[in-house]
C-alpha cells in the first residue's frame, strides 16, 4: 500500500497523512489549505475514488466519489466550490477514452460530464475567477491546450497553444496561462477575457532543457504569482539526487521579454 506525506517547508520534517489498508496516490490541496485530496485505489485497481483528508491528520478521510472508475487529473477551484477532473469512459481502454467531469462539492450527488468527444480531452483546471476551463484534447490529431467558459462549457471554444501542448496552469491573476510546448519549455499565454476570451500573445518562459538535463512530471504556480517550481532530471550523473527548479519574479522577467 502507499501512503501520503506532508513535508513542511522548507526545512521542516515529513508528516505521515495516510494510513493502513489504502492506497492513495495523486494528491492535491484544497484551496484553503486544510485539506489534502487524493486517489483510493482499491483491490487491483477495481474500485477508485477520491478521497480527502484534513492536512494536520485529524479526523477520518472523507469520500467526494466512490466507485468503479479510472480517474486522473484532479483539481478544485480557487473558491473550493468545484472540482473537475478527467475520467475513462465506457470506450474502454483507448488513449482517446478520457473525457472531462466536474461536481459541485457539497452540492452534486453525482458528476456532470463537462466536455467529452471522439478524442481523448484530459487536464482540466478552472481559472482563478471561475469563469473559464483550460483543458487539453488531442481532437487536432496531437495535444493542445483549450479553453471554454465556465461552468457553461458550451459557450465557446477557444485554443491556446499553436504546435502542441499540455499541462495548462492559469496565474493567480488569470492574466496569463501556462503550458508545456512539445520540447518541454513553459510557454506563458497572455490573455484577456473581457469583452470575449482571447490570447494576446504567447512567449516561452522557461526554455527547454538543454543536453544532459530533463524535466520530469508537471510543475506548478506557487499562488503568490511570482514563482514556478519543476523536477528536474539529471542525467549522467550517477547517484545523483533529484532536484527541483525554481523560477522567482518570473512576472517581472515576462514583462522584460514581452513589453505590455
Amino acid at each position: 500500500m502507499a501512503d501520503l506525506w506532508i513535508k513542511h517547508l522548507p526545512n521542516g520534517p515529513f508528516t505521515r497523512l495516510t494510513f493502513g489498508s489504502i492506497a492513495a496516490a495523486l494528491p492535491f490541496w484544497f484551496p484553503r489549505g486544510d485539506r489534502v485530496g487524493f486517489l483510493w485505489r482499491g483491490d487491483e485497481g477495481t474500485r477508485n475514488g477520491w478521497w480527502s483528508q484534513r492536512a494536520d491528520g485529524t479526523g477520518n478521510p472523507d469520500s467526494i466519489l466512490s466507485g468503479n472508475f479510472n480517474l486522473t487529473d484532479p483539481h478544485v477551484s480557487a473558491d473550493g466550490r468545484w472540482m473537475v477532473w478527467a475520467m475513462r469512459d465506457a470506450r474502454g481502454g483507448s488513449e482517446r477514452a478520457w473525457d472531462i467531469y466536474g461536481m459541485q462539492l457539497g452540492a452534486d450527488s453525482a458528476p456532470r460530464q463537462l466536455v467529452a468527444g471522439p478524442t481523448a480531452d484530459a487536464q482540466p483546471r478552472i481559472s482563478p475567477d471561475g469563469r473559464w476551463l483550460a483543458y487539453v484534447s488531442l481532437e487536432s490529431g496531437r495535444p493542445e491546450v483549450y479553453v471554454r467558459p465556465f461552468p457553461a462549457v458550451d459557450g465557446g471554444k477557444w485554443q491556446v497553444s499553436l504546435e502542441g501542448g499540455s499541462i495548462p496552469r492559469w496565474a493567480p491573476d488569470g492574466r496569463e496561462l501556462f503550458f508545456l510546448n512539445p520540447e518541454g519549455a513553459v510557454v506563458a499565454a497572455r490573455v484577456a477575457t473581457s469583452p470575449a476570451f482571447t490570447v494576446v500573445d504567447r512567449t516561452i518562459l522557461m526554455p527547454a532543457p538543454g543536453e544532459g538535463t530533463s524535466y520530469f512530471g508537471p510543475y506548478d504556480v506557487h499562488p503568490d504569482g511570482r514563482r514556478l517550481i519543476r523536477a528536474r532530471r539529471l542525467t549522467g550523473q550517477e547517484g545523483a539526487d533529484p532536484g527541483l527548479v525554481v523560477v522567482e519574479n518570473f512576472t517581472e522577467e515576462l514583462k522584460q521579454r514581452v513589453p505590455r
